[in-house]
């Protein structure tokens, strides 16, 4: 596989072009130089970074509600645990 390749697949996959480029083992300014010099490699790399703004639009919803639920049960939970200490100002002295 030729690094071009493998430099738009990671890069459609939501990497960054850094991450591409450390993945494709190419480096940032002979990507910028293909991109510049070669109208089709620019072309294929807008596809490839709308490919990835899809997967972030198409998956974003859920991963925002997973993250949601996880702070609510945390802070729910750390809510509880202050509320028990509040009832109990001494807990230490009630185990001496």
């Amino acid at each position: 596989m030729s690094w071009r390749a493998k430099w738009l697949a990671v890069n459609a996959m939501g990497a960054s072009k850094i991450m591409a480029c450390r993945a494709a083992h190419v480096g940032a300014s002979t990507v910028d130089y293909h991109l510049k010099n070669d109208p089709d490699f620019a072309a294929q790399a807008e596809a490839a970074k709308a490919h990835a703004i899809e997967l972030l639009r198409a998956h974003m919803p859920k991963r925002i509600i997973e993250l949601d639920w996880s702070f609510r049960s945390r802070h729910k939970m750390s809510t509880e645990i202050k509320k028990e200490i509040q009832l109990d100002p001494r807990p230490l002295e009630r185990h001496a």
